[in-house]
Parts: structure tokens; C-alpha cells; sequence
């Protein structure tokens, strides 16, 4: 939820607010909770350029294991039309990570002989600065959009992985030349590092494509079909197919882009 406050023709204040819950019914995999709280303030100078700064809050909580996750920090912002086609944005900011849980230890000779057993679990601590980056550039067309972006940002893991910083890098192409009709092609690629337990980096490449009707004025159905594959240091590589099929409420004209 959230709302913008329009306090002249060129400032904007965004107040802003995302809760989420994600439990899995297999006993070996991690549910999550959370919630991010975003305060921001944007300023257009010219009719072509707008700049921003803004202040967010995340809370992460893990289900079946001790740990969890508080972060916060500063984001500046500036987006950019270079023509009537193109446009650009870019963000920038750190986060300070405040993490806590357990890890797995190797015991010294002398309590490994007393216990019995070869490793240990401790609780830790860690502190860390993590760099927010956000970046994209969109060539749009009467009925076409081109669309690249580079993030950098922390997600609460995967069920496996714990609170984690994220890369991701996307090509997408939509076409909307189609009456109640929109298609779209994206390809990308992603590494996954965790920040709270010792783990190696889950690495993810898609390619695939999707398409929304209009069944109404204000009803789209959304689908998605993507190739995956997986690879990480524990794992040599993974691979399969993903589809999903969902409602979009939207009162736009004309059905909605992909990307």
C-alpha cells in the first residue's frame, strides 16, 4: 500500500509500505516474513528530468530456523527522457545489514573429543554495507518497447539461501499492435550470495516469453512460459520449464505491456 502526495506542479512525496508471508510445506526449506517501509521525495526540474531521494526500512524473519535480518538506508534517484523514444533511470544507495543466526563450526580437536562429534553450531552477528543499485534504458515505439536493467539489491532468500544480495540483468521486448492483445520476449540472468549463512552463489539464467488479454475494460489475464537453469558450487546445474497464469485488474485502454 501506499500513497503520493502531489505538494507543488514539480515535488512529490511517496509514503509507501509492502508486507509479505511465504511458508513451504517441505520441512527442509525456510519460509520467510517480512515487511519494507519506503519514504521518498521526488522533484521534477525540467519537463524531461526528475530527481529523487528516498529512505527505506526492511524487517526479515525466518520460520524453522533462528535468524532474521534489519536494514536501512538512503537511495538517490534520477530519471531522464533523452528523446520522445528514450529514457533513462538510474538509482544508487547502501544499505546497513544488521544479520543474525547460526552457521555451522569446525570444533578444536580437544572439544571434538569431549563431544564426539567433528562440528559445532554457533549464533553470530554480522554487520555489512550493501551497495543498492537500480538502472534501466526503454525505446518505445507507437506499439513496441525495448527495455535493459541492471539491479543490485537484497531479497529474503529462497527457502535454501537466507537474507541474500541479488544481481539481476534483463532484456525484455513488448508488443502491444495486437487489439486486447500484448506479447512480450525477455531473457535473464541473475546471482544470488547469501549474507547470513556461509553458502555458495546460486547462479540463474531464463529466457522466455508471455502474453496478457483483455477479457474486459479492467480484467487482463497474464501468462508466462521461461527455461531456467540453475548452477551453484553444491549443485553441477539445473534445468526446467516455469508457467504461470493470473488475473491483472488495470483500467488502461489498451492492454498491458509486458514490460
Amino acid at each position: 500500500g501506499g500513497v503520493a502526495i502531489r505538494q507543488s506542479t514539480r515535488t512529490t512525496l511517496v509514503l509507501s509500505g509492502v508486507g509479505f508471508s511465504v511458508r513451504r510445506p517441505d520441512s527442509r526449506l525456510i519460509g520467510s516474513a517480512g515487511y519494507r517501509a519506503t519514504g521518498a521525495v521526488n522533484y521534477r526540474t525540467t519537463n524531461r528530468t526528475t530527481i529523487g531521494a528516498s529512505y527505506q526500512y526492511l524487517n526479515f524473519e525466518f520460520a524453522r530456523a533462528y535468524g532474521g535480518s534489519e536494514l536501512h538506508g538512503p537511495i538517490l534517484s534520477i530519471a531522464h527522457r533523452l528523446s520522445r523514444n528514450v529514457d533513462l533511470s538510474l538509482a544508487g544507495g547502501v544499505l546497513l545489514a544488521r544479520t543474525f543466526g547460526t552457521q555451522e563450526v569446525t570444533l578444536s580437536p580437544e572439544v571434538a573429543a569431549l563431544l564426539g562429534r567433528a562440528t559445532g553450531v554457533e549464533a553470530f552477528t554480522r554487520n555489512d554495507l550493501l551497495p543498492q543499485i537500480f538502472a534501466s534504458a526503454g525505446y518505445a515505439l507507437e506499439r513496441s518497447r525495448f527495455t535493459a536493467s541492471f539491479m543490485t539489491g537484497v531479497t529474503p532468500g529462497n527457502g535454501v539461501l537466507l537474507t541474500s544480495q541479488r544481481r539481476a540483468g534483463m532484456l525484455g521486448y513488448s508488443f502491444t499492435g495486437i487489439r486486447k492483445l500484448s506479447l512480450g520476449a525477455s531473457a535473464r540472468y541473475s546471482q544470488t550470495l547469501s549474507k547470513s549463512i556461509a553458502a555458495d552463489t546460486l547462479s540463474n539464467f531464463s529466457v522466455g516469453g508471455g502474453m496478457n488479454y483483455a477479457i474486459t475494460r479492467w480484467v487482463n489475464i497474464s501468462s508466462q512460459l521461461d527455461y531456467r537453469t540453475f548452477r551453484s558450487g553444491g549443485i553441477p546445474g539445473r534445468e526446467g520449464f516455469a508457467f504461470s497464469l493470473g488475473l491483472l485488474v488495470s483500467p488502461a485502454r489498451i492492454p498491458l505491456s509486458i514490460w
